[in-house]
């Protein structure tokens, strides 16, 4: 499970907003937490943003703690990922407008 930012295949400006990302990672991990990592998808796609090892556990009797926890992680991280990126990315598009 994850959350994640990724641009669309053949989008010039998206392509180049993620690689001034990816040149910003250890400035961005300082900000938002170690974890966070940048990779590549199986369609060669860049997307930068939190994994985690785990499918979000669905249960007929309601949620588990499990479940909570996972709820909470992916809150945490999304929180985190949002706040670190929206200033840069508003910032990067009125650059490219």
């Amino acid at each position: 499970m994850g959350c994640f930012l990724s641009c669309r295949a053949n989008v010039p400006q998206a392509a180049s907003i993620h690689e001034r990302l990816e040149k910003s990672l250890e400035a961005l991990k300082q900000e938002v937490g170690n974890d966070l990592e940048f990779w590549h998808n199986d369609a060669g796609r860049p997307r930068i943003g939190f994994t985690r090892p785990m499918r979000l556990p669905f249960v007929d009797d309601g949620p588990s703690s499990e479940f909570e926890e996972a709820v909470t992680w992916m809150r945490d991280r999304l929180d985190r990922l949002v706040s670190a990126l929206h200033p840069r990315l508003t910032e990067m598009l009125s650059r490219e407008g």
